[in-house]
């Protein structure tokens, strides 16, 4: 082999290049329209919303059904490894989001200005890991020193990748509470101008908190990845 490097393999939801890490596209979900009452001078002030994140953290799935040859080609179809160079195991990960979000309304008396008040009643998303696989090469008997080397290096991959979900979970339901609480209640000229306008607002949190996932995950595994890092394989094995 040319090279003993290790690389991580990553797919998103919806693209099979692998330039990065992504989120998969956020799911926006009305579950209900409930209305408050029928009629309100002014959009009086209810029950902070319920917010809900579920993190996404199942344990890993090991497989060792693919040949060396086989897990090298899938990683260099995906841009994971450059010339010259051998994956030795991949980690394929699928991060995917979806949020619920119910809205509640009331109808303003007349020349009242905006005729609807629009609330978020309450948010459910879940965020994490809908694939998370390890690929070690069938040619590595369980035991043996590359089997041993190449296993602790992917099982680094798994451990940012669970960090990051569990992070980025937490800090997404922290955000998605601090931009309701900038404005509970959307007055609009429909029920459906108001619930486009908090869609949009917790859309732009949802890919704000994807960018910082991104950054941080792509910072991580590439530490892991480099050269001189504790986990690369070189100097490991007498042969690979």
């Amino acid at each position: 082999m040319c090279s003993s490097s290790l690389r991580t393999l990553i797919e998103t939801g919806y693209d099979t290049t692998m330039k990065s890490f992504f989120l998969s596209a956020a799911v926006f979900v009305m579950v209900g329209m409930a209305p408050l009452s029928a009629w309100a001078a002014s959009c009086a002030l209810d029950p902070f919303p319920k917010v809900q994140v579920k993190v996404l953290d199942p344990k890993e799935r090991l497989s060792t059904s693919r040949s060396l040859k086989q897990i090298n080609s899938s990683a260099q179809g995906h841009g994971a490894v450059g010339k010259g160079k051998v994956a030795l195991g991949t980690t394929e990960s699928r991060v995917s989001t979806d949020m619920r979000i119910q809205f509640q309304w009331r109808k303003k008396y007349v020349g009242s200005g905006s005729p609807v008040c629009v609330q978020v009643k309450s948010i459910t998303a879940n965020f994490g890991h809908s694939k998370l696989v390890v690929n070690l090469p069938r040619e590595y008997k369980r035991g043996s020193c590359q089997y041993k080397v190449v296993y602790r290096h992917e099982m680094a991959h798994v451990q940012v990748n669970r960090n990051g979900v569990r992070k980025y979970g937490a800090l997404l339901r922290f955000e998605i509470i601090q931009e309701l609480q900038r404005s509970l209640i959307v007055e609009a000229t429909t029920m459906s101008r108001g619930t486009q306008i908090f869609q949009k607002r917790l859309k732009s949190v949802m890919e704000k908190i994807t960018k910082r996932f991104n950054q941080e995950i792509k910072m991580l595994h590439g530490k892991i990845d480099a050269p001189n890092s504790p986990y690369a394989a070189k100097g490991t094995c007498r042969s690979w």
